[in-house]
């Protein structure tokens, strides 16, 4: 996973550590390189490597002509997918709720690439799915079961505040069809991002629905990289 902090150059340090170590694609003189140069990668043909190990498990944000995730830009705000789950529950875990709440990302390329159907595993708990649509841009829906009515409340979330695909629709009703449950969509009311940050924003839209509090915008990413932070050496800690 990526979290994007401030420093430029540790932040790439980082992701190149994430990503590439033990696949054979940087060699410790360019590991050497890096660190005296952080825009190394982006003029050695070394960056294709990387670039395309890096495509494979990230979110390419809407406003951002390069449409590299891997690289810091803006609020250096773009998350994967696996980050924003995992920052979602850290977010989860520290709320006193009485209720089990599930967290489960999918993908939606189109009703016959997705991984979608996963949902119904969890028919029992108000589930969190962050939603890589396409692989261009972070959306949500919140899924809430009625047993009593066989009805799933499926709430969608986006900031960029567009309506859900109608084919994302649709292959989620015919889902939950299987199991003799209706759907009853509702859209989101959310604040329209202002920066190409859909993945912090994702998360703090769910955090906003359950508790009706958030991180403001910009703050978020800073919020999220403490938070990450003092999980991470607790763990270093007590491990």
């Amino acid at each position: 996973m990526y979290i994007y902090k401030y420093d430029k150059e540790q932040t790439l340090k980082t992701e190149i550590s994430n990503i590439l170590d033990g696949n054979g694609n940087i060699s410790s003189e360019e590991k050497k390189l890096l660190k005296k140069n952080p825009d190394y990668f982006r003029k050695n043909d070394t960056y294709g490597n990387y670039k395309e190990e890096l495509d494979k498990e990230t979110l390419r944000g809407y406003n951002n002509e390069d449409h590299d995730i891997g690289w810091i830009n803006s609020f250096f705000s773009k998350y994967s997918l696996e980050a924003i789950s995992q920052i979602l529950s850290l977010r989860v875990n520290n709320l006193d709720l009485n209720k089990d709440i599930s967290i489960i990302n999918c993908y939606y390329h189109d009703s016959n690439n997705t991984d979608i159907d996963k949902l119904i595993n969890e028919i029992d708990k108000l589930t969190l799915v962050p939603i890589s649509l396409k692989g261009r841009h972070a959306v949500g829906l919140i899924i809430e079961n009625d047993t009593e009515q066989c009805q799933i409340k499926a709430t969608y979330s986006d900031s960029e505040n567009n309506s859900i695909p109608i084919d994302l629709k649709n292959k989620i009703i015919r889902l939950y069809k299987t199991i003799g449950y209706t759907v009853q969509f509702n859209q989101q009311d959310v604040e329209t991002q202002n920066y190409s940050n859909c993945g912090p924003e994702l998360i703090e839209n769910f955090m906003y629905y359950i508790t009706g509090d958030r991180f403001e915008e910009n703050s978020a990413i800073e919020m999220h990289s403490q938070l990450m932070e003092s999980y991470l050496l607790y763990e270093d800690y007590i491990n």
